[in-house]
């Protein structure tokens, strides 16, 4: 994941802050007697994002993402891989003699891996070390760290933004990057969690994926369309994908059981969203189900991820 950070202070308003991607109010999203937690998460009134109402310092964030890839993380399933690898292959009409395609926030490169199995060079941001060692054992062109003006320039013909602009305090910076790097018509791809999902609605504060300092800001639909329009893209689109149940079933085992222990062990949201991708894609049956199922998540934008897409005017 790639950090970057917005210098202007939020503006007080009593039990209201404004939102850093619209400036709209926001209000709590969860009573906060109900849930020990460390960091409060508001719901933009506007742009229905979600946000922290503070800012992680230097400390925190060295401290939370100095050990954040271990030799578990940085391996991905098969079905992810696959998944990915259809994925770039929709790049395709994208491809110029640049033949180049630069990941942000690459983490363990299975993006990068299947775009070079598929013939693109490949270049990156990571700060994790390990993840920058894995790009450079692979030839790619990598860059640790924030990126300056001068890192990475490009142009290149497709850019990619895979669950990482939830990291940053201010997504559009993030976004003007990437249309700085890319080529005239080129393609900007990219996913994160989504705001308006039915984890988020049904969990708020206590959705796994709303935590501090990894994610300080969740993007809504409405607010992702109009960052992407600001910063410099059309033919935008932009999907709601993906449920992962794990939050929900966690809840409803907590409330039969307060307090209990159980014998069976815990993936964590993660492995279970693997194994649960794994399931639906065994067989026919599966996989039309499947299919289902993302056509009402797209319908109803209540998904767990967005999927973007947009070319660089």
């Amino acid at each position: 994941m790639m950090l970057a950070y917005c210098h202007e202070s939020f503006l007080m308003k009593g039990t209201l802050i404004l939102c850093p991607i619209c400036s709209g109010a926001g209000r709590r999203i969860t009573n906060l007697n109900v849930i020990k937690l460390t960091q409060e998460y508001l719901r933009c009134i506007q742009c229905k994002s979600i946000f922290a109402n503070s800012k992680a310092t230097q400390s925190e964030l060295v401290a939370h993402y100095s050990n954040y890839y271990t030799k578990e993380n940085l391996e991905i399933p098969l079905v992810a891989k696959n998944s990915l690898a259809k994925t770039v292959s929709t790049f395709s009409k994208f491809r110029t003699s640049n033949n180049t395609v630069c990941d942000f926030g690459y983490g363990a490169g299975a993006l990068l891996d299947a775009a070079q199995a598929d013939g693109w060079k490949c270049a990156g941001s990571e700060y994790s070390t390990d993840a920058i060692a894995i790009g450079r054992s692979r030839g790619w062109d990598v860059h640790q760290g924030d990126l300056s003006s001068g890192d990475l320039r490009g142009p290149f013909d497709v850019v990619t933004i895979i669950e990482t602009l939830e990291h940053v305090q201010d997504p559009r910076e993030l976004l003007m990057s990437a249309s700085a790097r890319l080529r005239s018509g080129g393609l900007l791809y990219g996913t994160t969690p989504n705001a308006g999902s039915i984890n988020a609605l049904i969990l708020k504060q206590e959705w796994s994926v709303i935590t501090f300092p990894e994610h300080p800001i969740l993007i809504s639909k409405k607010a992702l369309i109009a960052l992407l329009s600001e910063t410099g893209f059309r033919q935008i689109s932009v999907k709601s994908r993906g449920i992962n149940p794990y939050d929900l079933i966690s809840k409803f085992k907590r409330k039969l059981n307060p307090g209990g222990r159980s014998n069976v062990t815990d993936l964590g949201r993660v492995d279970f969203g693997y194994n649960l991708n794994t399931t639906f894609s065994k067989n026919i049956i599966m996989r039309a189900l499947k299919n289902v199922i993302m056509a009402f998540l797209g319908k109803t934008n209540i998904g767990d991820s967005l999927v973007f897409t947009a070319v660089k005017l």
